[in-house]
């Protein structure tokens, strides 16, 4: 009760039956925080070499994302998804002209991009979805991955009379890596859910009528799960584990960090014309 307590009082009647229930509507804000940084320093280090190496990197944050239902749902609460990217990306290049008419070109460049979604404020006591008001906040923690890349390219131009040849290699080493709470449809903190159960047994303290004939469906299913959030009557409880690969056979706890990390790696060849 004491987290519906902490809810506001409603203000939109035009939502709601209008007796029982009601909205509440305000302007839920969301901030941005965003910056980017771009920089390129270049050599001639005489008439047949030169090179350059150019760094960006920057962060974009939107808090209360709205894109992925991140606003408050009142004045008092908390954000419920605040998403974070951070992308870093460096590239390193040579240039030869061994003649006039042959030229290589290397780089080597390197990503790294990063975004979460995070509940800023997980409230761990908060493991339940209610029936009918709005859930002020969440025990859900993040979302996130990110994706590393290292590449080499090496590029030789041959222009001999009135045809130019070209050739080259071109490898990129990818890395992935998932850091997440949701896992196979659920969380690694657990959820549980409310429900009144299928009769009016065990409910007399609340004189709920033995024929319920003359009441309206939609105003029942109404009473009877205000009564389920009230006492917190469960109906279900979900919770995700995630198995040590080098022993499937056995469930790590889910704070540990390896029990919510991947990684992948590969090697793509890819020929076009």
């Amino acid at each position: 009760m004491g987290y519906i307590n902490s809810m506001p009082l409603p203000n939109n009647f035009a939502s709601g039956d209008g007796l029982n229930t009601a909205g509440f509507n305000f302007a839920a804000p969301q901030r941005e925080r965003q910056y980017d940084l771009s920089t390129k320093l270049d050599f001639t280090f005489n008439e047949r070499h030169s090179s350059y190496v150019r760094y960006a990197q920057g962060s974009q944050s939107s808090l209360g994302d709205a894109g992925n239902g991140g606003r408050p749902r009142f004045p008092n609460a908390p954000n419920f998804v605040d998403t974070a990217r951070t992308p870093k990306n460096l590239a390193v290049n040579w240039r030869w002209s061994h003649s006039p008419t042959v030229v290589n070109e290397f780089i080597y460049g390197f990503s790294k991009f990063f975004f979460s979604f995070a509940t800023p404020q997980p409230d761990p006591n908060y493991a339940f979805v209610f029936q009918l008001p709005t859930d002020i906040n969440t025990n859900f923690s993040y979302n996130a991955r990110g994706v590393t890349t290292n590449q080499i390219v090496d590029n030789l131009t041959w222009v001999k009379g009135n045809h130019t040849i070209k050739t080259g290699i071109n490898f990129r080493f990818n890395l992935h890596k998932d850091d997440r709470s949701g896992v196979a449809g659920t969380s690694v903190e657990p959820a549980m859910t409310f429900s009144f159960g299928t009769s009016s047994a065990g409910y007399s303290n609340f004189n709920i009528p033995a024929n319920t004939t003359g009441i309206n469906s939609t105003d029942l299913t109404r009473l009877h799960n205000t009564i389920a959030d009230f006492l917190g009557r469960i109906n279900s409880v979900s919770r995700a584990f995630v198995a040590d690969p080098s022993n499937p056979n056995a469930f790590l706890s889910a704070w540990f960090p390896l029990a919510k990390q991947s990684k992948i790696q590969g090697i793509r060849f890819l020929l076009s014309r």
